[in-house]
C-alpha cells in the first residue's frame, strides 16, 4: 500500500514539474504533423518522457509523420521510456484525465450559460436611467484570476483586476505552430506599442491555439508578448470567447467590456483576418464607425461577372473603333504564326504561341508574344497595332527629311517590347 503512495507521489510530483501527461505514439505523430520538429519532440520528451511502446505498425506511423531516424531510436531504446509501474500509473491518470475533461465539458456548458446570463444582467444595468457608469463589465469578471503574463521569460499571474478600467478588448486566437501567426504576431506587437500608451481603456488577451503549455509559453516569450494570456489550463473554461473566432489563425475578435462583439476577423462563412480588427480599432479610434466590410452573396458575384465582362467589351469594341477610324481593313491584314522565344516553359518552343499581324498597303507588322497562349496572344495584337498605328500617322505629319523620305520611317516594321 505504501508503495502505491509512493507512487502516486511521485507521480504527481513529476506531473507538476513536466506540466503534462507523458507523451504517447498518437501525440508525438500528431505534433509531428502540426509543425514540430524531431530535434524539438526529443527536447520536449526529456521532460515529458514517454509512455508508450513501438512496435512494427507504430513506427510505420511515426515515419509517415515524418519521425526522424534518430527520434525512432530514441524511442525504441527506452531512453525517455517510463518504469512499467509508472506507466501503469500514468494509464491510470489518463483514465482520470479523460473524466476529468468530461466534467469539464460539463463545466464550460454552464459557464456560457452563466456569462451569458451575466451579459444580459450588464446591459440591463447600463441601460438603466440612474444605473452607475461601472467599469467592470462580464468580460473583466469572466477572466479574473485567469490571466498570466511573462515577466523575465517566466509567466507570472496578472492582478484581478487588469481588464477592470478596460473597454475595448481584442482576443488574439493564434499558436506557435501557425506560420502566418508567426509572421503576424510581431505585426501585433508593433501595433499594441505603438497605441496602447495612447489609449489606456485597450488591452489584448491571448488565447493560445497551442497544443502544450510548453509551446504557449515559448511562443510568449520569442515573440515578447507585452499583454496577458490566459492562463492554459483555464482555456477550455473559456471557449465560449472563441465562437466569434471562426477556424483558422491568427485571428482577431474585439469586444466590448459586456462582451459584445464590435469587430472579428470572421464575419459568416468569410474570413477577413486580423487587419481588418485592426482597421476597425483605428477607426473607432479616430472617433469613427468601424467600416462595413462587404459580403459577395450569389447576387454580387452574378453582378461583378457582368462588370468584368462589361469592361472587356468595351476594351474590345475601344480596340476596333480605333482602327476603323485608323482606315485600317481585315482584308489588308496579314496574320501569320511563329514559335515564341525567352521564358516561359517548354510550351513556346514547341508550340506557335507568337502572333504576326501585317498591314499589306504600308507593310507595318507587330508581333505579340508576351503570353504562353496564342489566344492570349491574338487578343492583344489588335490593341498593339492600332496603337502602333496611331503612332506612325502621327509621326507621319512630321516635316520630311532632306532625302525627301518622312522621318516617321512608316515601312518599318514595329516590334513591341
Amino acid at each position: 500500500m505504501r508503495r502505491w503512495a509512493y507512487l502516486g507521489c511521485a507521480l504527481l510530483v513529476f506531473a507538476v514539474r513536466a506540466g503534462q501527461l507523458p507523451l504517447t505514439v498518437s501525440e508525438i505523430g500528431l505534433m509531428l504533423r502540426s509543425g514540430y520538429s524531431s530535434n524539438s519532440l526529443m527536447q520536449e520528451l526529456s521532460t515529458r518522457h514517454f509512455a508508450d511502446t513501438v512496435d512494427e505498425a507504430k513506427e510505420k506511423t511515426l515515419v509517415k509523420a515524418g519521425a526522424s531516424a534518430e527520434l525512432i531510436a530514441a524511442l525504441k531504446s527506452g531512453i525517455y521510456s517510463l518504469s512499467p509501474e509508472k506507466a501503469a500509473a500514468v494509464q491510470e491518470q489518463i483514465a482520470v484525465a479523460e473524466q476529468r475533461r468530461i466534467e469539464q465539458a460539463e463545466a464550460t456548458r454552464k459557464s456560457e450559460a452563466a456569462y451569458q446570463a451575466r451579459v444580459v444582467r450588464e446591459r440591463s444595468a447600463k441601460a438603466a436611467p440612474n444605473a452607475p457608469d461601472g467599469n467592470v463589465g462580464a468580460v473583466s469578471e469572466f477572466l479574473k484570476g485567469d490571466l498570466v503574463q511573462m515577466h523575465n521569460g517566466a509567466p507570472a499571474r496578472v492582478d484581478e483586476a487588469a481588464l477592470a478600467n478596460k473597454k475595448l478588448i481584442a482576443f488574439y486566437f493564434s499558436a506557435e505552430w501557425c506560420g502566418p501567426c508567426r509572421k503576424f504576431t510581431p505585426q501585433l506587437v508593433d501595433y499594441y506599442k505603438r497605441v496602447a500608451p495612447e489609449h489606456p481603456e485597450f488591452e489584448v488577451v491571448f488565447y493560445s491555439r497551442d497544443r502544450s503549455l510548453f509551446a504557449m509559453e515559448k511562443y510568449m516569450r520569442e515573440q515578447n508578448m507585452p499583454w496577458p494570456a490566459i492562463d492554459y489550463s483555464k482555456l477550455k473554461e473559456k471557449e465560449v470567447l472563441a465562437k466569434n473566432a471562426g477556424s483558422g489563425i491568427p485571428s482577431l475578435v474585439l469586444v466590448d467590456s459586456t462582451g459584445k462583439v464590435i469587430s472579428s476577423s470572421q464575419s459568416g462563412e468569410q474570413n477577413f483576418g486580423p487587419q481588418k480588427v485592426l482597421a476597425d480599432l483605428d477607426a473607432i479610434f479616430a472617433g469613427k464607425a468601424p467600416a462595413e466590410w462587404p459580403l459577395l452573396n450569389k447576387d454580387s458575384c452574378r453582378l461583378l461577372a457582368k462588370l468584368v465582362y462589361f469592361v472587356e467589351q468595351m476594351a474590345t469594341n475601344s480596340d476596333a473603333e480605333r482602327m476603323a477610324r485608323l482606315g485600317i481593313r481585315d482584308v489588308d491584314l496579314e496574320e501569320t504564326f511563329a514559335r515564341s522565344s525567352g521564358p516561359g516553359g517548354q510550351n513556346v518552343n514547341k508550340v506557335a504561341t507568337a502572333v504576326t499581324l501585317r498591314h499589306r498597303p504600308s507593310g507595318i507588322s507587330v508581333t505579340v508574344q508576351d503570353s504562353r497562349s496564342q489566344a492570349m496572344n491574338r487578343s492583344s495584337r489588335d490593341s498593339v497595332y492600332s496603337t502602333q498605328s496611331n503612332k506612325l500617322n502621327e509621326k507621319s505629319r512630321l516635316p520630311k527629311s532632306r532625302s525627301g523620305k518622312e522621318s516617321g520611317g512608316a515601312n518599318r516594321p514595329v516590334r513591341p517590347h
